[in-house]
């Protein structure tokens, strides 16, 4: 489906209250940026990794799904 529209997404899908999304943050990782989301006790899991070298989605540490202390991440 294609919606054409000059609304922005904003005001078409407002955001809703179980917002999944809404607990990510972005941080520093082994000096890559990388999407995590908080988990417990004092542990991250990523979610993503954004980067343009393609080695970087190699790297083993880095896969979505990792979990990683909270210490070791510098937040953005």
């Amino acid at each position: 489906m294609v919606l054409y529209t000059a609304l922005p997404p904003e005001q078409v899908f407002p955001p809703q209250a179980d917002d999944t999304f809404s607990d990510y943050f972005w941080a520093d990782f082994k000096g890559q940026l990388v999407q995590v989301a908080p988990g417990q006790e004092g542990r991250a899991v990523l979610v993503r990794i954004a980067s343009g070298n393609a080695q970087d989605y190699l790297d083993p540490s880095l896969q979505p799904g990792c979990e990683v202390m909270l210490s070791e991440l510098k937040r953005r």
